[in-house]
């Protein structure tokens, strides 16, 4: 928009705005969708296997293991994968309150762990000067002297003029989820879930991975339906079957490792393998097919009404 300066006389400052708010939607879609990603990278880098009795990095194997590399992995990882979930909730909460500006909400998503103490620390250091003055104003009104306005006063917010860039912010966060309670922070729940799936990198033996996943799954159904953090019915059960799909996949998945270690895989049991292979493959065809089937039901149903 800048390079080619687009002008617009009557709607050039809601063109701008539109602009604005759309790039601020993807930006943060960027980051909620591309964590995951990055959280696997960042943790398969740390892993090392055994070559000839001997530990080497898993992406080079000349390497040995925990070289300068992977030191910058791990730091990575401490100073930004793991605290990023918690900052990009507080961060959401503490724009909701007003205490910080969208900027400071794209610093708490890139720099979590900076964030998460300095945000710690204001806290502390607000509590410790809110309680001085309150006995400041308690030993002065004991001795019946008016204190001062400018030593008692608590020092105010910022005036802050970027209200329409925090609903823009706010809406791309909480648009479609419910207003109280934790239904508000779902997106960072959902992050602690996304980095619980991630940590599963570190189970070498592959039964306790799958019972890992398996228990995050049905732990994570059971949330969403005593939680529902969509406003509308919809949206929760199409979340809802995602998420059974999602377990359905992981328990076959399950039995897939368990008949293969135990050898019953290679003899009659084969036949039951390919029919769970072919199901993994149909599961996700018939979700999208349902979600696209609803989608086009509730259009039926708003031109009918129209008509009518």
């Amino acid at each position: 928009y800048h390079i080619f300066g687009y002008r617009l006389e009557s709607k050039g400052k809601s063109f701008r705005m539109h602009i604005k708010s759309q790039l601020i939607i993807g930006l943060i879609e960027i980051i909620k969708y591309t964590y995951e990603g990055l959280a696997e990278v960042v943790f398969m880098s740390l892993l090392c296997i055994d070559i000839t009795g001997e530990k080497v990095w898993v992406f080079n194997g000349n390497q040995k293991c925990f070289s300068i590399q992977q030191y910058f992995f791990l730091i990575f990882s401490i100073i930004y994968i793991i605290p990023f979930p918690f900052s990009f909730g507080l961060a959401q909460k503490c724009l909701k309150e007003k205490q910080f500006l969208p900027f400071h909400f794209f610093l708490a998503c890139y720099f979590p762990l900076p964030f998460l103490i300095f945000t710690i620390f204001k806290n502390i250091f607000s509590k410790c000067k809110n309680n001085y003055f309150t006995k400041q104003i308690n030993s002065l009104n004991a001795f019946h002297i008016a204190p001062r306005e400018q030593e008692i006063r608590k020092p105010q917010q910022r005036e802050i003029q970027t209200l329409d860039m925090r609903s823009i912010v706010l809406q791309a966060l909480e648009g479609p989820y419910k207003k109280e309670g934790q239904a508000v922070y779902w997106e960072s729940i959902l992050s602690i879930y996304r980095l619980l799936f991630t940590l599963s990198i570190f189970i070498e033996n592959l039964v306790p991975k799958f019972f890992f996943f398996q228990t995050l799954c049905i732990g994570t159904i059971f949330h969403h339906l005593s939680l529902k953090p969509f406003r509308l019915s919809k949206s929760n059960t199409t979340e809802l079957l995602s998420l059974i799909f999602l377990t359905v996949i992981s328990l076959i998945n399950g039995f897939k490792v368990g008949f293969v270690n135990t050898g019953i895989g290679a003899g009659p049991a084969s036949g039951f393998l390919q029919l769970m292979d072919l199901a993994e493959k149909i599961l996700p065809y018939c979700l999208i097919g349902f979600i696209l089937a609803q989608e086009i039901l509730i259009k039926l149903k708003i031109e009918t009404a129209t008509k009518f």
